[in-house]
């Protein structure tokens, strides 16, 4: 699963985007964010899974998928995701 939205057209909703497939359901993404540690928060709108990112463009504050989904990162957000992009490089 490369990341979770909220649907802006739906408040109250979350999609939620994977590999092949695309699910809306009732929900909030703090309670995901609380439930699934191994997910980051990158947006307010976004929980992304980082094991799913091929890169990180520090520059524009986006990150790219192996599907070649684009999601934007906050600028609060950035330099923590810029240092765990690290730590999990080492």
């Amino acid at each position: 699963m490369p990341f979770i939205d909220i649907g802006a057209e739906r408040p109250g909703s979350v999609t939620m985007i994977a590999k092949k497939r695309q699910a809306e359901f009732p929900g909030n993404l703090n309670n995901l964010e609380e439930k699934y540690t191994n997910l980051f928060r990158c947006d307010k709108s976004y929980l992304v899974n980082l094991d799913h990112v091929t890169s990180f463009d520090a520059q524009a504050r986006q990150l790219q998928f192996n599907q070649g989904l684009v999601c934007k990162v906050s600028f609060r957000k950035a330099r923590d995701l810029t240092k765990l992009m690290k730590d999990r490089e080492s």
